[in-house]
């Protein structure tokens, strides 16, 4: 079934709102709090694969968190729209065969349960996360601490960043849970650069387990 969906650019008002015709997968996807489906659809003439989630907290303050980290410079999807039903549109980054590594997938390889039900499991990309130098991992995060500290943001405190390994096995890093960032004048106690260190080093730990896991697999 093909559904026709309003979305509004936040940073192009004159060109929009336009029209997305799109063919949701007919089931959900199990990952977070929100639900959230994947379209697969076209934009004029341009096809394009995207998750829309319906989030529990304000769309609107979501957006103004993507757009102050985007302000930053730090590693946001690029796009993101939000229909008229208050549902927000990004960009798949699973789409082209990439796998997204971080807290979620360290807890999924240590429950087997979980890991069973993966949606949309990769293991040829599990295993090029083998091959990844986490010293170049980690200099990257640091220097997104560096700009969100330079910028008075505070990282989203339970997943600061997602690793996104592609299939030709380059890897970049992203922000998906923009709702858990805060600035800096927020805080109660404490500075953005302590909270941001302790959050980039669970999310190093996690990482390396998922890495472990993937050295651990048969060649």
């Amino acid at each position: 079934m093909r559904e026709r969906i309003t979305i509004h650019s936040l940073f192009e008002p004159k060109q929009f709102p336009f029209t997305l015709t799109a063919s949701p997968e007919p089931m959900p996807i199990a990952s977070g709090r929100d639900y959230k489906r994947r379209l697969q659809g076209t934009v004029g003439n341009q096809s394009v694969s995207l998750i829309e989630r319906f989030p529990k907290e304000d769309p609107d303050a979501i957006i103004n968190n993507w757009i102050m980290l985007r302000n930053a410079g730090l590693a946001v999807l690029p796009t993101m729209w939000k229909t008229e039903n208050n549902s927000l549109i990004a960009l798949d980054v699973k789409s082209d065969g990439s796998e997204v590594y971080g807290k979620y997938f360290s807890r999924l390889i240590t429950n087997p349960n979980s890991y069973n039900n993966r949606p949309r499991p990769r293991p040829e990309i599990d295993r090029l996360l083998g091959e990844i130098d986490l010293a170049q991992v980690k200099e990257e995060a640091d220097r997104y601490i560096t700009l969100a500290v330079q910028n008075n943001v505070v990282l989203p405190y339970d997943d600061p960043f997602e690793l996104v390994v592609h299939p030709d096995g380059t890897w970049n890093l992203v922000i998906l849970d923009v709702e858990k960032a805060k600035k800096g004048t927020d805080l109660l106690q404490g500075t953005p650069a302590q909270f941001n260190r302790a959050y980039v080093n669970d999310f190093l730990n996690d990482l390396e387990k998922c890495v472990n896991y993937s050295l651990s697999l048969p060649k």
